[in-house]
């Protein structure tokens, strides 16, 4: 390390001496002539030891040293009076006051002059190192306070983050007991597997259904819980499913914890792990198996229950037929006993005659009511694109009479739409529908509405009148056959089977009729054709109608 020694002597040749004795020790030297010069170069460079002349020009060697003690900078700095003799005892110690390490006198000892600065040098090497390792311990217990207040924020982010993880795992665990409790809870059989086939867990209910338990389950394969043939079928769906990473629903069988197999529809979907890449798939298992059953049996009733109506219809049919012929033949003997014997009859007679007469007339119209109710359960019907509105003026024209003996206004606020129907048959049903709106009113200014609600392609057909209404209670029973709501001579009679009939009619079509209705201010009968019941202006009843 490079060592400055300062010399400071008004006298060149002195410092010369100096420099010559201490040169071999491989000392850099500073000189300087004057106090000035000194404390010059002691702003610019450092010295490990001063040798100081006493006597200098302008300030001697005191000052100079006090002044070099009173800088915070150079105060430290070892410093040797050079002298030529020594006048007292307070010329020492006002050296030793201003902090002089030595004095050495004139003439020098080279060998005393070379010991001393050595040892002052090896001490201000010493000071130096000192304070190396003294700069070095504070930068280290910086350091190390730096890194510990580090690793005290990292242990706190540390404590957090595993306070995080308990809450997060208690979450977890929390979710996990949920949905296993869900899962549980649910009657149908639940099964989860990983995307390579293994089955991860399971519900009770799918437990109970397959006879294992879940621990026994968690890690098999469906080839080793199940027979190989539906092992396979399954098989070949999972990875259907995985390939379109969809929903997929299919019907197949399973082998039940009691060994039967039983039919089953399967409900399957992938799910995604955290990365969002498929982690496996869900299934849920419905047993169809009594559901078949009934849906056999039920299948097996229609059929009978078809056989059975169309038997019934075909016994109607006949019965109906043959019936009509003797009751022809009793009204019209009725007839010709009352023309061609009436001088010989009593009022009695007549009466009965009259009696008879009307009631086979009465009855041979209910047979042929039950003939046309018949004939429509067993006729295909001729359907065809329909112009209602055509339709719709044919009825009235053939009504003309009616509504304009009863004073009747009819009113179409829009255009019908066309569908597609049995025209002759729908075209009974307006007649039906109108004909009861013109006989059964009681008003003094009696209107009929015809129209539709909803759009033309769902459309909602309704007639509606001002007239006597009909009572909620008897809404079922006016569509039942030969059902009257009033004594047949009240509002021109009838059989009773005209809105039985419509009703057959607009249920072979597909729709359904109903009705609202208040007494004393008119009903509405609305319906519908190709199954379509439309609720957007009105709402059908949950009834039979």
């Amino acid at each position: 390390m490079n060592v400055n020694i300062l010399l400071a002597d008004d006298a060149e040749i002195n410092v010369r001496i100096l420099e010559s004795i201490l040169r071999d020790s491989g000392y850099t030297f500073l000189k300087a002539f004057s106090g000035e010069q000194v404390l010059d170069i002691l702003l610019n460079h450092e010295a490990a030891v001063i040798l100081l002349d006493v006597k200098m020009p302008g300030m001697d060697g005191f000052q100079i040293a006090e002044k070099i003690r009173a800088d915070d900078k150079t105060k430290d700095i070892p410093i040797v009076f050079i002298t030529a003799e020594m006048k007292d005892k307070e010329y020492l110690i006002r050296g030793y006051a201003l902090k002089a390490v030595d004095y050495i006198l004139k003439p020098f000892d080279p060998n005393m002059l070379k010991t001393r600065v050595a040892l002052l040098v090896e001490l201000y090497l010493n000071k130096i190192e000192v304070r190396r390792q003294t700069d070095l311990l504070r930068r280290s217990e910086a350091e190390l306070r730096d890194l510990l207040t580090l690793r005290n924020l990292e242990l706190q982010m540390l404590e957090q983050e595993i306070r995080e993880r308990k809450r997060v795992e208690t979450e977890l665990r929390n979710q996990v007991h949920f949905v296993q409790t869900l899962l549980n809870v649910a009657p149908m059989p639940i099964f989860f597997k990983n995307k390579e086939g293994n089955f991860q867990g399971c519900n009770k209910a799918f437990e109970e259904f397959i006879g294992i338990r879940k621990e026994t389950l968690i890690g098999k394969k469906v080839f080793d819980i199940v027979p190989p043939d539906l092992a396979e079928i399954y098989h070949k769906m999972d990875e259907a499913l995985f390939a379109q990473s969809d929903i997929q629903i299919y019907e197949t069988q399973a082998q039940a914890a009691d060994g039967s197999l039983r039919n089953i529809v399967l409900n399957k979907a992938v799910y995604a792990d955290a990365a969002g890449e498929i982690g496996g798939l869900i299934g849920v298992i419905t047993d169809i198996t009594e559901i078949k059953k009934t849906k056999q049996l039920l299948e097996k009733h229609n059929i009978e229950l078809e056989q059975s109506n169309q038997e019934l219809d075909d016994f109607a049919y006949t019965v109906s037929h043959d019936l009509r012929e003797p009751l022809r033949g009793i009204h019209n003997f009725s007839a010709f006993l009352m023309e061609d014997y009436a001088e010989k009859l009593d009022y009695t007679g007549k009466m009965m005659l009259e009696t008879l007469s009307t009631l086979s007339k009465r009855l041979d119209d209910q047979i042929l009511a039950i003939l046309n109710y018949s004939r429509i359960g067993r006729a295909d019907l001729p359907t065809e694109e329909t112009d209602m509105n055509s339709l719709l003026r044919d009825v009235l024209d053939s009504l003309q009479f009616s509504l304009d003996e009863s004073h009747v206004a009819v009113w179409i606020p829009r255009p019908l739409p066309a569908v597609r129907c049995d025209k002759v048959r729908i075209a009974e049903v307006f007649q039906n529908l109108i004909s009861n709106a013109i006989k059964y009113n009681d008003k003094i200014e009696k209107w009929i509405e015809i129209g539709y609600n909803g759009d033309e392609t769902k459309p909602v057909f309704y007639v509606r009148d001002n007239g006597i209404g009909i009572a909620e209670k008897h809404f079922k029973n006016i569509f039942k056959i030969f059902k009257r709501l009033h004594s047949k001579n009240l509002y021109g009679g009838g059989t009773g089977a005209g809105l039985t009939i419509v009703k057959k009619i607009i249920e072979r079509h597909g729709g359904k009729i109903w009705l609202l209705s208040e007494l004393s201010k008119g009903s509405t009968f609305y319906f519908t054709l190709e199954g379509e019941t439309h609720e957007r202006q009105t709402r059908a009843p949950d009834s039979d109608c």
